[in-house]
């Protein structure tokens, strides 16, 4: 700071134009803040849309394995109603239900591995003490000695 002068005002102390806008974007990303981009897109962008996915799927598998269930209910009593022929076959009406396909997330526990992994990635590249620079710091180091010597 110069005598007599006001001091000049930094990127960083200053808001971003946007920050205080009251909606959101139509497409924005449930983790991000309006007029400010982060870094950290896995945490930011991807993690909330990729867990949302995954939960909707597991809803709609447990969803589909309800009504899988009464169907199979409904099968078995009309099965024990069946009508038995002359020859001694049986003659059902309706068939054997089908099970629904497995999605990838089937569970909690899957979901929760997502989530898992997503914040451990994000946390790997990240972080403070910058877990993937120290392996890239030092790869950058031998290329530079071998180059030397």
């Amino acid at each position: 700071m110069r005598m007599g002068q006001k001091e000049k005002a930094r990127r960083g102390a200053v808001k971003a134009p946007r920050a205080d806008a009251k909606g959101k974007p139509k497409y924005a990303a449930a983790g991000s803040v309006v007029g400010q981009l982060s870094p950290d897109i896995i945490s930011t962008y991807f993690e909330p849309e990729m867990l949302a996915m995954a939960n909707e799927q597991l809803l709609g598998y447990a969803d589909e394995l309800m009504q899988y269930n009464e169907q199979l209910k409904e099968f078995e009593r009309q099965q024990q109603e069946a009508e038995v022929g002359g020859d001694g076959t049986i003659n059902l009406k309706v068939e054997e239900p089908v099970p629904p396909k497995t999605p990838l997330f089937h569970s909690k526990f899957w979901v929760d591995q997502l989530q898992e992994t997503l914040s451990d990635t994000s946390d790997y590249f990240h972080a403070k003490n910058g877990g993937w620079k120290i392996p890239a710091n030092a790869a950058r180091f031998e290329r530079r000695m071998e180059e030397k010597y």
